[in-house]
């Protein structure tokens, strides 16, 4: 008996009740679960990982994609600075040309009132044979000489104007254009307020003249220019009240650069239109006229002034001398390209030059 309950004392130490060995399969179950979701949660992350390499390595395509476009603007901006170095260049290069050199002046403001009125009369008349010449080069030309027969001349004085003409007041009416002397002393005081050494002032109707020694050429092409501007305003044209800078307004610019670049060709007997078409023969790219700008010689430059008698031009001047030689240069390279829209690339042209 002892045996016996010894044995069964054992037994019972060591059986587990049967509630005990499913807690404890629920218990190895629950590990066995715990550990699944370690493995998914783990492949879950090298999944993602796999994932997100994976389309990195996608996306590379499409960095490269993306980044050629800013690749593209960036050279096309390289070239608009390179274009815009051979601008500079051309200007730099005729500064250097007229260093040193002073502009005169054939009305000094210290003359008596008599002396200034027949002065100015005789350079109205010179001009209005130089208008005559070269009237025509184009209708527009013809038109404008036509408007020079009913002229109001006067002189810029203390910031007004002066209207005399013979020695005499008077008035010519309103569809007269007015041609106001700008003389030296009053050049001196105002020159800040100056934009240009000859322009049209619209508020006033009148064409501004400073009294410099302009060559003939020059003196004959700027007058025609900005009496054309004059021309227009009078008609009422949309152009001449554009905003600045727009289509419009830069076509009325076009018109008048284009006249003017004319009568410039006559006065140099088409030795100019010759210098345009050999420098644009040069470049390489037919269809940019800007790319013209980079065969430009300092050679074309001083054959520029010769022919054009403004080789002792000075500072005061040879801003708008520049400047209409870059014009001609565009204007005659795109003539010569037939294939484009020349009205529109013009315009294109010229806004980038005045820019």
């Amino acid at each position: 008996m002892a045996r016996r309950k010894k044995k069964s004392t054992k037994a019972h130490s060591t059986r587990k009740p049967k509630h005990a060995k499913s807690v404890a399969v629920k218990a190895k179950s629950n590990h066995k679960k715990k550990d699944y979701k370690g493995v998914i949660l783990l492949g879950f992350i090298v999944l993602c990982i796999v994932v997100f390499i994976a389309g990195s390595m996608s996306q590379k395509p499409k960095q490269k994609t993306y980044v050629a476009p800013s690749s593209s603007v960036s050279r096309k901006a390289v070239q608009v600075d390179v274009y815009k170095q051979h601008k500079n260049r051309i200007m730099h290069t005729y500064l250097k040309l007229h260093e040193g050199k002073v502009d005169s002046f054939w009305l000094y403001g210290t003359e008596s009132f008599n002396q200034q009125g027949d002065k100015m009369k005789k350079k109205l008349d010179h001009l209005s044979l130089l208008m005559k010449k070269s009237a025509g080069v184009s209708p527009l030309a013809t038109q404008l000489y036509r408007e020079t027969k009913k002229v109001q001349l006067s002189k810029f004085a203390n910031g007004a104007s002066l209207k005399f003409f013979n020695g005499k007041f008077e008035d010519l009416g309103k569809d007269t254009i007015e041609i106001c002397m700008i003389p030296m002393d009053q050049y001196q005081i105002y020159r800040q307020k100056i934009p240009a050494a000859l322009w049209y002032r619209k508020d006033w109707k009148a064409l501004m003249i400073t009294a410099i020694d302009f060559s003939d050429a020059f003196l004959t092409a700027l007058v025609y220019h900005e009496m054309g501007h004059w021309l227009r305003h009078k008609q009422g044209a949309s152009s001449a009240t554009a905003m600045t800078g727009s289509d419009s307004f830069i076509s009325e610019e076009v018109e008048m650069h284009e006249l003017e670049y004319k009568v410039l060709n006559f006065f140099s007997k088409g030795k100019l239109k010759k210098l345009m078409k050999s420098i644009c023969a040069r470049s390489k790219s037919k269809e940019n006229p800007k790319d013209a700008l980079n065969y430009v010689t300092r050679d074309d430059l001083v054959a520029f002034d010769v022919m054009l008698g403004t080789v002792d031009a000075g500072q005061r001047t040879i801003g708008t001398y520049g400047a209409q030689f870059l014009t001609s240069v565009g204007l005659e390279c795109i003539n010569q390209n037939t294939n484009s829209d020349q009205a529109k690339a013009k315009i294109k042209y010229y806004r980038w030059l005045s820019q």
